[in-house]
Order: structure tokens, then sequence, then C-alpha cells
């Protein structure tokens, strides 16, 4: 008598994988092609970019997502582009000038007290008030016309911070701001600690000279309005004594700002104090004085809560409730800084930071400091991700010009001049994209993620979204997938037949070459095409079947003696999804 089974009780899901999905190790060169959203397993060519508003004539140096609360408490959106020295915000059809005249050069960002902080490591660092659209350098005043008053011209505007060591000059100044019989109000910044004073300093209308126009004897007054005549000023601005730091990169953590790699300071971290939007030049923790490593500063990262900065020999974590620094044992320093990104976990990939070592190859930093480190070790690991692109990636990273890096949809993404590594969390695999048509080449300098959409900036002063069409710039680019070598035996073996499965929706041309032996005349190639998704029984001598499992194939002949094969799919238009291949044969008693 048969037993009844309830559902709950067997489940009833299916639990096994799909057999014809193919898994990475398969394959020697992956270009153009990426794993399946959908899926772990199996390939299809990628979308490519689409062409966006045009800037300058001149490389992309960074493009922002900009989120800030408003006076109201809502949250708004601007997106910054910096091109050619000019900072812009756009909806990437319209852009509008928020300022220029400043160098060229790769930008890096942050948001702090709300406003968003751009700097490249050579100018004084912009702080953009998005809400209010204003820009100044770190430390000068926003200005904002007032009523009436005696002020005509075009009017420049300082700070100096007075200490108990003295004034202190750091050399921002304001934007100008042009009045016609106006008054000004002049938002004053908070000095850092053991500011006591502060000191304003106004050209003439017109001028360009700094003059002594106003003392506020405190450091929290926030507003001075002026209304006094260029008669009222006097003394000449001292000479800089304290000058801005210029950090490459900027990075928040624990309420505080911190900037490095600085020009001037190569092992020196500059913080901020907690609320605190101004640097101090004598306030600033010197990596160097923490280990025997006395190399510069090349990048900063941020991860539980804690400053990560890598030089060319080490990792330091920085804690921002003391600024305490700990060397980790990561034991390789950082190549680029641009290269940082913060990687999630998926499944058994632990996640952590990602970015290219030192050592040449790309590394995870995971695990976590171990605090008091007197009594207990660190458990940081910085494991080589990079074994399976180590044929081409160490002579990329021997001679570049640009490099950037984004994390964005289970992947990261690591430019490297013209050639793109891709790096799937859910497989921990590799792929390759190169995106050049017969007339096209797109060379992105700096990516970043908007909108939940991945944006490029091109070195020729476009703006691109990635993953956006099957063609690029209306023409053709080829994905390319090459397998290992297969079936390597001390015995003879005759293969016969080669099965390539796929899934499509669209027409297609591809190419496909088989290669015996490594032995160049032993290569042969056959071209076909699938039409409106299906194949075309009429293109060329190959066999031709459907439906195993809702798929199609193609099936290679072969029919040769050989111990190892090897293959390249070229799609040079059209999209597929590559899941498997199977191999056909037998192998030989002898060698006769």
């Amino acid at each position: 008598m048969s037993e009844k089974v309830s559902i709950e009780k067997f489940k009833g899901i299916k639990n096994d994988t799909d057999p014809k999905q193919t898994s990475f190790e398969y394959f020697s060169n992956i270009v153009n092609f990426d794993f399946q959203n959908t899926s772990t397993l199996g390939l299809e060519p990628i979308l490519y970019p689409k062409v966006l508003n045009f800037f300058e004539a001149s490389q992309i140096d960074g493009i922002a997502e900009y989120l800030f609360l408003d006076s109201d408490n809502v949250l708004r959106q601007k997106i910054i582009v910096v091109c050619n020295g000019s900072i812009y915000f756009t909806d990437f059809t319209t852009k509008t000038l928020i300022k220029s005249g400043l160098h060229t050069g790769k930008c890096s960002f942050a948001v702090y007290l709300d406003k968003l902080l751009i700097t490249n490591g050579i100018d004084n660092i912009q702080v953009y008030d998005g809400e209010n659209d204003k820009i100044k350098e770190m430390g000068a005043p926003y200005l904002y016309i007032e009523n009436t008053g005696l002020l005509l011209g075009v009017y420049r505007y300082a700070i100096t911070y007075v200490t108990t060591g003295g004034e202190e000059v750091i050399g921002s100044v304001s934007e100008p701001i042009t009045t016609y019989n106006n008054s000004v109000r002049v938002e004053l910044p908070i000095g850092y600690d053991g500011t006591t004073k502060r000191r304003i300093y106004r050209t003439s209308g017109n001028g360009t000279q700094l003059k002594f126009l106003k003392e506020i004897d405190d450091n929290t007054t926030l507003v001075f309005i002026d209304n006094l005549g260029d008669y009222f000023l006097s003394t000449d601005i001292p000479a800089t004594n304290n000058e801005l730091p210029k950090p490459y990169f900027l990075q928040t953590a624990g309420g505080k700002l911190y900037g490095g790699k600085v020009d001037k300071y190569p092992t020196q971290l500059f913080p901020t104090t907690v609320g605190n939007l101004v640097f101090d030049l004598a306030s600033f923790i010197d990596i160097s004085n923490y280990s025997v490593d006395n190399t510069a500063i090349q990048g900063l990262g941020e991860d539980f809560d804690k400053i990560v900065v890598g030089t060319k020999k080490n990792i330091f974590f920085v804690n921002p409730a003391d600024d305490s620094v700990v060397l980790t044992r990561a034991n390789v320093g950082f190549l680029d800084g641009y290269t940082l990104a913060k990687i999630p976990s998926f499944g058994d990939f632990t996640g952590g930071l990602m970015f290219v070592s030192t050592a040449r190859d790309i590394r995870i930093m995971t695990g976590l400091q171990s605090l008091p480190v007197s009594t207990s070790l660190d458990n940081i690991s910085t494991l080589n991700y990079a074994q399976d692109i180590q044929g081409t990636l160490p002579l990329d990273l021997k001679s570049y010009t640009n490099i950037h890096a984004q994390y964005f949809n289970y992947r990261y993404h690591l430019q490297i001049d013209n050639v793109r590594y891709v790096f799937d969390i859910r497989n921990k695999a590799w792929t390759t994209h190169k995106i050049q048509t017969e007339t096209y080449l797109s060379s992105p300098s700096v990516l970043s993620v908007i909108n939940n959409q991945l944006y490029n900036g091109q070195v020729d002063g476009y703006c691109e979204l990635e993953y956006a069409e099957v063609q690029y710039r209306d023409e053709d680019c080829q994905a390319k997938l090459e397998s290992v070598e297969i079936n390597a035996s001390s015995q003879f073996s005759f293969i016969e037949k080669m099965y390539f499965w796929f899934n499509s929706s669209e027409n297609n041309n591809m190419e496909l070459t088989v290669t015996t032996d490594s032995n160049q005349a032993y290569k042969e190639t056959k071209e076909f095409n699938i039409l409106d998704g299906a194949f075309n029984e009429d293109f060329l001598d190959i066999n031709f079947e459907t439906n195993k499992n809702g798929m199609d194939y193609r099936v290679f002949n072969i029919y040769k003696p050989c111990r190892w094969i090897k293959y390249k799919l070229v799609i040079s238009s059209g999209s597929i999804s590559f899941q498997n291949f199977e191999i056909s044969g037998q192998t030989i008693s002898n060698k006769e």
C-alpha cells in the first residue's frame, strides 16, 4: 500500500544545479563577457556604455553623487563632475558651472557636515554647499549679498585664526562677490582647537590686496554683516604661516574628517576635530612614527568606523576616538589609493576593502583589529585574489597612466587605462572588458555609482552610462571567450565533436575556432549565426539541434586524434548566453 507524504515533509524543491552551466576555471580569457545576473554560472556579452553629454576637451577628473539634507530636512541630490579645472553640476543632459580656474588632476570626494568636499592634491580643498549653491576653499567664508550699503565693486575675504601661539594664516580665500551699493553677509567658519579669536581680511572694491577689516573676539560667532567702506581697511594680511594641507584623499569616520597623501608631508595624516571643517597644519598624525616604515601614504579607506591608511609598505588603523594608530599584520601596502573599494560579503566570500597592492596584485583586506593589541593579535589578512589574471595584470600595472576602481552590482571594476578587470564576488572570478569598435574606444578615467547605475568619465571629456546598449556608439564590439587546454592526457584520444550550448533571443554573428594539440596547423574556424533567437540550418556544414532542456546548441565536427584541444568563441554582433560545452570522443589503445 502506498504511503502519502506531505509536501512540507519532503519539500519538493529542485536542489541540483543546471548541468549545462560552466564555471570560470574552464576559461583562460573572458573579454566583454560577464557572469549572468540571474545566476553565478553561465556567461553573456556585456551591454556597452551609452554616451551622455560632453563637458570639455579634457579628461574627466571626478564624478560624484552628492546627497544632503536641506533646511527642511529633505534629502536632495546633486551630480557633480570635475573636468579641466572646472566644477559642474549636471543631470547628464545639461551642465551648470560652479567654479573654474582649478588645476587639472584626478579628484576624490567626501560628504561631511552635509557639504561636499572636493580635493585634487594641488589646490585648497573645495567645500560645496548644495542647498545654497555656494562653493569656497576650506577655512574661508561663504558670502551673500545683503541690503543696501556702502560696498560697491568686487570683493574677496579671508579668515585668520588666533591661538596662544599667535595669528595663524592658512592661505585660503573666499570666492569673489560683486556688490552694487550693498552690505555683505560673511558666514564665518569655526576655527580648529585652540582658536580664541578670528580676524577678517578683505580687499578694497575691485582690489586684490587683503587688508585687516574686523576681529571677532571668540570662536563661536557664525555671521558678520560687513557694511564698512574701504577707508576702514588697515594693514595687509600677514604671510601664510599655517598653510592648509592639500591631500589627494579624504575620509570620514567618528564624526571627523581625515586628509592624507600630501606632497609636502608624505607620511602625515591630518584630522579635524569632531564637527569641524578646517585642517590645522600643526595637528597631524605622523604614520611613520608607528613602525619602521617611513614610506609615503598612498591612500585612505574606512572600515569598522576606523580610518585605514595604506603606505607603500604597510596598512594601519587609526581610531577616531583618540587618533591612536595600530600597525596591522597585512605586510603589504597600497599601490594606488584610487583603487580602493568597499566590497560586501556574499556566501562564503567575506568582503572587505579591495585594492591594488604594492605586490602588483589585487587584494581584499578582511578581519578586525583586536584591541588591546598588547594582549591579543589582530586577525587582519590581505588575501590575493588576482591569481587568475596574473598573466596580464602585472604588465598593465607596470606603466599605467590612469587607474580607478568602483564596486557595482556584485562586481569590483578596476579600470587600468583602456582595460577593465571585473571581479564577480558571487563566484570569485574575473572577466575583462575592452570596449573597442572599428572607430571608437571607450577610455574611462573615473567610475562612479549614481542612482544605482554605473557611470564613467572619459579622457576626452564625455560621460557615459555603463551597461546600457547592445552596441557602442552604434557600432558592434567583439566579445570573446578562450578556453584553457582541455582533455590533456598521456594517451592519444580521438575527438569526434564538441557541443556548444547557448540561450539567445536576437540575431547574432559568431566565429568558433578550435585548435588541437596547440598546433596552429590543426586550427579550424567556422562562422555561424543565430537569426531571431534560432539557428539557421542553411549556414555552413554544422549540425543543428534544438529543444534539450530549452537550450539550443551547435555541434562542431573535429574527427582528429589529439591529446588536448582549445577553442575560441568570438561574437561580433548580437548577444547570447553561453552555458556549457561538451566533448564527444574515444580513447585509442595504441598510437598506431
